[in-house]
C-alpha cells in the first residue's frame, strides 16, 4: 500500500476476525489489500492479559459478594428493618482507603474504555491509554 498515502478507503471487516481487515478504494470499490496490527502482541503476552484480566473479574465478584452481603438485626414484629453497622474506627478507615483506592482505579479504567474511537474491532484501546499501558492499537497496511 505505499504510494497510496491520502487516497480515501472504505474499510470492511469480519467480526470474528479481530486481527485483520479489508481495505477498498473508497470511489472505484477496487480491493486495496489486508491491513493487519502493527504491533501485535506476542502469544504469551496475550496470555498474560487474558489471566490478569480472569484475576479481576474473580477480583470483582468477591468485592460485589462482599458489597451485597448486609446484616439486619433480628425483629419479633413488623417495622422497618435496623442494619447492624458496629463497625470499629480500624476497619472502618481500612474500608475507606481501599474504597478511595479503587475508586481511582475505576476513573481510570472508564476513561480508558470511554474515550478510544473504535475503528472495527482492531483499535480497541484509546492512543493515550496505550501508551500508558503498553497494549497494541496501530494499524500497518
Amino acid at each position: 500500500m505505499k504510494g497510496l498515502a491520502g487516497t480515501g478507503v472504505r474499510v470492511r471487516f469480519m467480526p470474528h476476525h479481530d486481527h485483520r481487515i479489508e481495505v477498498f478504494d473508497a470511489t472505484t470499490g477496487r480491493y486495496l489489500g489486508p491491513a493487519t496490527v502493527a504491533d501485535e502482541a506476542s502469544p504469551e503476552q496475550i496470555i498474560q492479559v487474558r489471566t490478569a484480566r480472569a484475576a479481576c473479574s474473580r477480583r470483582l465478584r468477591k468485592d460485589l459478594a462482599a458489597a451485597q452481603c448486609e446484616r439486619y438485626a433480628a425483629a419479633t414484629r413488623p417495622g422497618k428493618p435496623e442494619r447492624l453497622d458496629a463497625v470499629s474506627a480500624v476497619e472502618a478507615a481500612a474500608e475507606l482507603s481501599a474504597a478511595d483506592s479503587a475508586q481511582s482505579t475505576r476513573r481510570w479504567a472508564a476513561g480508558c474504555a470511554g474515550s478510544g474511537r473504535v475503528l472495527g474491532r482492531l483499535c480497541r484501546i484509546p492512543v493515550w491509554c496505550r501508551a500508558v499501558t503498553g497494549l497494541p492499537g496501530a494499524l500497518a497496511c
